[in-house]
């Protein structure tokens, strides 16, 4: 079985073409101001032509207006609501296929997440990009009744382990194979993409 995984966090053209050349499923971008690995319009747009693979726009801490503008300008498969959009952010947005990223840390957060409206909830730590790794018992729960992609510290090392905990349908990794914040290291993106594969 090849699991779907998602490259998150990209910032550079050669680690886009890296992570289409090793099968990814996903690419992600983010936008949310102030992180480290935040990108501007005209970068993705950039970014955007290396590869035909599916798109997901991460954003947070934005008004309705500026992610609707993001949406039609830039056209991405997918956004990814980051930070603590309310319901009807996500049922204001045109044009695109809606993630919410969720930090599963109690059964409320599970439930909260079940009736959201996306298409699928990512499961991570609500320290994105931080290297920990999240609940994976809460992520089984939630994925018996919503699609979920699995986030937060993942690596080449755990993924499997990961996966198999939790039920999910796809994974997402970033920190875990990075050089430095934004800057993949190309060998831990393919030992990742390779891990992916396997499972």
């Amino acid at each position: 079985m090849n699991i779907p995984f998602k490259i998150c966090g990209l910032t550079r053209a050669e680690d886009v073409a890296v992570a289409t050349l090793v099968g990814a499923s996903y690419l992600g971008f983010i936008m949310v101001p102030g992180t480290p690995r935040c990108i501007t319009v005209e970068q993705a747009r950039k970014l955007f032509a290396v590869s035909s693979l599916p798109k997901v726009l991460v954003v947070g801490d934005l008004s309705i207006t500026e992610v609707q503008r993001f949406i039609d300008d830039l056209r991405p498969d997918y956004i990814q609501l980051h930070r603590n959009e309310p319901p009807e952010f996500a049922q204001a947005l045109r044009g695109t296929r809606v993630w919410r990223a969720f930090s599963l840390r109690t059964m409320a957060d599970v439930e909260a997440a079940a009736i959201y409206p996306a298409d699928t909830i990512v499961a991570d730590t609500g320290r994105g990009g931080s290297g920990q790794v999240g609940d994976w018992e809460l992520a089984r729960r939630l994925a018996l009744r919503k699609p979920v992609v699995l986030a937060g510290g993942l690596t080449a090392t755990n993924v499997r382990e990961g996966f198999e905990a939790t039920g999910a349908f796809a994974v997402d990794c970033s920190s875990g194979i990075e050089a430095s914040p934004g800057i993949k290291d190309l060998g831990k993106l393919t030992d990742f993409a390779n891990a992916c594969k396997k499972l």
